[in-house]
């Protein structure tokens, strides 16, 4: 009764229209794994917006790759 997301994959022998062989996996642990990750992102950017210092991050060639309000 409940829905769960899969990947659903298929491929036909060669040479073949009609025969092949098909998979569906269950994705759920990845999806939830990134719902977990936009959550703790919204949670860490929500913790440097509410800083009242100025708060920067820089990548390895020194460009911003974030800025606080």
């Amino acid at each position: 009764g409940s829905r769960i997301p899969v990947l659903v994959t298929s491929a036909f022998y060669e040479g073949s229209q009609t025969d092949g062989v098909g998979f569906v996996v269950d994705i759920s642990p990845q999806k939830r794994a990134e719902r977990e990750a936009r959550e703790s992102r919204a949670q860490i950017e929500a913790i440097f917006n509410s800083m009242t210092d100025a708060f920067f991050a820089l990548d390895s060639e020194w460009r911003f790759v974030y800025v606080n309000t």
